[in-house]
């Protein structure tokens, strides 16, 4: 389930739930944010970004590692800055640096193919 708010969207998932990338490319960096908690940022081909944020503290990816397509970089954790009223994570989408719509970089609908494809199981 997704709740679309301006950017980024709030993905409906439990604690642990595996997150994937949405498509192949590099790790740029991992961080432990003080508002997103902490946070993968994997640079895609044609100058897409993904930020995914929120996920447990134990990634399965490293900067500068190559990602494929579906492959699990971690578990939905924590966001700190928020009192949620569910498990979620963050997932942030950026064209040539500039904020984008993750569906129409998708061309899906996030609760039925894409995720199935990338960022969670």
């Amino acid at each position: 389930m997704i709740c679309k708010r301006a950017l980024p969207f709030r993905l409906l998932y439990k604690k642990g739930t595996n997150v994937k990338a949405i498509a192949s490319g590099t790790v740029k960096e991992i961080k432990e944010d003080l508002m997103w908690g902490w946070t993968a940022v994997i640079e895609h081909e044609g100058g897409i970004t993904a930020h995914y944020c929120g996920l447990q503290s134990n990634l399965s990816i490293k900067p500068n590692q190559k990602v494929d397509m579906g492959e699990v970089i971690g578990g939905v954790g924590d966001i700190p800055c928020e009192v949620a009223e569910s498990e979620h994570f963050h997932f942030e989408l950026y064209k040539d640096g500039k904020p984008i719509n993750p569906l129409d970089f998708l061309g899906k609908t996030i609760e039925t193919q894409a995720l199935g494809n990338g960022a969670v199981d």
